[in-house]
């Protein structure tokens, strides 16, 4: 009998990603295909926008990188939108709001931890690969890993390769228990993932790849996606790193998230002027 290990792995989610890494016509066109926008493309137009008012507001010098950000909609034809921005709403750019969730967690990263050059990366939970092809189309990270069940782990493997992403390696949280490795990670990112795996899982990551990192940016579920009701709560994520900090405001949520009642999840890195962190440690 299998054990379903995350929200995710639904028994639909997963083989699609194999039929997909596999399949061309399927390739072509995963990004639109239902249970694909079910999982992973799941942002609307509507908070696109809001994501796009962020990373603006971040620093006006995102825009600068909007055109080599958008290559990563090139592969996989998802459902994209023209958006106006600049003064008067002047300027346009054309993404799937998705990508633009992705750009708006690295501005975050970068206000948070600096220059993301050389670090060593680890992200839980990695869809196509799309947060890591944002990442690198700015930084040169020493190592990015992706953490996920092998299925997903084929796709994001060959998303990235036709999107020109290479230097990334490909893992199960398994993978890492049979070679007994524990390498210390610079930082660990989890786009919604961490707060939707099951606690076993979860237990699992903790003791691998999140007690030993230096940084972490965690968005997390804490009152929806759960099917157990024993995942990580709000107050254990925060006793797992003394120096933890907890947003659910904006900055920096998005109305999206904050509806969700989504919270961001921080350790290391500085805090930012205007983001105040609900509860935390000094």
């Amino acid at each position: 009998m299998s054990i379903k290990t995350s929200c995710s792995d639904n028994g639909v989610y997963p083989p699609f990603c194999e039929l997909a890494s596999s399949n061309d016509r399927v390739f072509a066109e995963f990004r639109r295909n239902p249970v694909y926008c079910g999982v992973v493309e799941t942002v609307s137009y509507a908070a696109g926008r809001d994501y796009l008012e962020r990373i603006l507001l971040q620093s006006k010098a995102w825009s600068r990188q909007f055109s080599e950000f958008s290559k990563n909609d090139v592969v996989g034809n998802p459902l994209v939108f023209a958006y106006r921005y600049g003064l008067l709403k002047r300027k346009q750019c054309t993404f799937a709001p998705t990508t633009l969730r992705y750009i708006k967690v690295l501005a975050d990263m970068k206000a948070l931890f600096g220059v993301l050059d050389n670090m060593r990366i680890a992200e839980i939970g990695g869809g196509y690969g799309g947060q890591c092809a944002i990442v690198s189309r700015v930084f040169r990270p020493a190592r990015y890993t992706i953490i996920d069940l092998e299925p997903c782990l084929r796709l994001a493997r060959r998303y990235l390769e036709a999107s020109g992403i290479s230097d990334v390696t490909y893992v199960t949280i398994g993978e890492l228990d049979e070679a007994g490795a524990r390498p210390a990670y610079d930082l660990v990112i989890s786009n919604y993932a961490f707060s939707e795996l099951s606690r076993s899982v979860q237990d699992e990551f903790v003791g691998k790849v999140i007690a030993g990192a230096s940084r972490g940016y965690f968005m997390c579920n804490f009152a929806t996606h759960t099917w157990e009701g024993d995942q990580y709560s709000q107050h254990e994520m925060m006793e797992l790193r003394r120096d933890a900090r907890v947003f659910r405001e904006s900055p920096p949520l998005s109305v999206i998230d904050r509806e969700a009642k989504v919270a961001l999840v921080v350790f290391g890195g500085e805090v930012i002027d205007g983001w105040v962190p609900e509860i935390g440690r000094a």
